[in-house]
């Protein structure tokens, strides 16, 4: 019979490596190869990978590992590895499921269950239906055809907007937050989720996420009643990569539904509430729900658009400011003659050890085709996705977070050009209204006379 103590510290051993290897992979991801999207892909998947094989590891130990007379219960967990490579092993797998759900305080909805959306939503749904104090959840939402209004899809959006209609409507001690982690998923969805946003204004919360960062492994989470210490649920949505068609694209893959674990829903809880709080949300409400809701866009402004005036009430109605930022080694220049006004207009250049200022906005699409006519894009200015650094209220960059923010370089011309009183007068502003550190608002100065 194996030493009972033996065989833990060799479970431990084991998690402790693969979820080391992870962590490593992650590290290396984000630090030597932050700027290398293709390098820093793979390494993330990696990381993603050894992290679900430690969690794996960890459910096969904890609830198929060692029955009354400690010895290991190897056909489930040959089971478990089975389904890993894909075998066709439907009909056993069934089983282990429905061993794992015979415990009350655990669900588990597989993708390999063709009724899978309908298994989870019915289940969700009555989650929700008996929540007696807050619903927290995050999610994209529902994807619809164009043309087609009687999907089964539809259906279940409808079902689940309903449910938390209901939900509100018969117990007026219920909140429920939503962190929204794509805006425009699809008409037919905003005008559900806008339904709710108007009709209990204090108690339906949605937030747009604006910083997103789509993960290859968790789709969704969700926290239900976290200060009930026997029914609190924590739910996590974990999504697969499938072809569909000629592209790969992300579906759910899992789904688990954790009861009576506090600690775990507690924790959840305060990443989403954080994310919620974080300056990288928007609170949307009747008023501003279309202007938000629309598919949007990240736009780092170096130049005259720093100014509230222009940029807000003039140019962009939609723009709202994320955070102040700067672009690591370029430099800010006069590169090239106004078409609109005169004097010269600003553009960055690559120089090491330099950096330029500015400020991150959210624009919606339709401000950002205005943009690129005011900007002459394609011929003025080219634009580019780049990576801001993003400040805080301090102007500290202390986490090294980034944004994939739109920017407009120009194409230059030869000469100089030195920008006219009035326009390097509108960046100065913008840069002080936006409280720029001081040292950069003394450079933009130095542009004067």
């Amino acid at each position: 019979m194996p030493d009972k103590k033996l065989l833990r510290k060799h479970e431990l051993a084991v998690y402790s490596f693969i979820v080391s290897i992870s962590v490593l992979f992650s590290v290396i991801a984000l630090t030597i190869f932050k700027d290398n999207n293709d390098v820093k892909s793979v390494l993330i998947n990696l990381a993603t990978e050894f992290f679900g094989a430690g969690v794996i590891y960890f459910v096969v130990q904890r609830f198929f590992g060692l029955d009354d007379k400690n010895e290991i219960i190897e056909n489930k967990v040959d089971l478990l590895a089975n389904k890993l490579e894909n075998k066709d092993i439907d009909n056993k797998l069934d089983s282990i499921i429905q061993e794992f759900n015979d415990n009350k305080n655990y669900k588990i909805i597989d993708r390999n269950n063709k009724a899978f959306n309908e298994d989870f939503y019915k289940y969700f749904n009555e989650k929700i239906l008996n929540a007696k104090h807050n619903v927290f959840m995050t999610g994209e939402g529902f994807e619809f055809p164009e043309d087609n209004d009687n999907t089964d899809k539809l259906k279940i959006a409808r079902d689940f907007i309903e449910t938390q209609r209901k939900a509100l409507q018969n117990n007026p001690e219920l909140n429920i937050v939503r962190l929204q982690t794509e805006p425009n998923i699809s008409d037919k969805w905003n005008e559900d989720l806008k339904s709710l946003v108007i009709e209990f204004p204090k108690r339906f919360g949605l937030h747009l996420k604006t910083n997103i960062v789509k993960s290859d492994s968790i789709a969704s989470v969700c926290t239900i009643d976290e200060e009930d210490d026997i029914d609190n649920i924590t739910e996590f949505m974990y999504s697969t990569k499938s072809n569909i068609g000629t592209t790969t694209t992300n579906i759910a893959g899992l789904s688990i539904f954790i009861r009576g674990n506090r600690q775990l829903c507690g924790n959840v809880l305060s990443y989403m509430k954080k994310e919620i709080d974080d300056k990288l949300t928007i609170k949307i409400d009747a008023d501003n729900f279309d202007l938000h809701m629309t598919e949007s866009i990240l736009y780092f402004a170096f130049g005259s658009n720093m100014n509230v005036e222009q940029m807000v009430n003039n140019r962009c109605k939609s723009a709202k400011k994320i955070s102040n930022g700067y672009i690591d080694d370029y430099e800010l220049v006069f590169n090239r003659e106004g078409t609109s006004r005169k004097g010269g207009v600003s553009s960055i250049i690559y120089k090491e050890e330099k950096k330029v200022y500015g400020v991150v906005y959210l624009i919606n699409l339709k401000d950002k085709k205005k943009l690129d006519s005011i900007e002459e894009e394609g011929n003025a200015y080219k634009q580019k996705m780049m990576n801001v650094v993003v400040l805080d209220e301090e102007n500290n960059d202390n986490h090294k977070q980034y944004l994939e923010c739109l920017v407009y370089i120009s194409n230059p011309q030869k000469g100089e050009f030195k920008p006219s009183e009035e326009y390097i007068t509108t960046m100065i502003s913008g840069a002080e209204h936006h409280k720029l550190p001081d040292n950069y608002i003394k450079f933009l100065k130095s542009f004067k006379n």
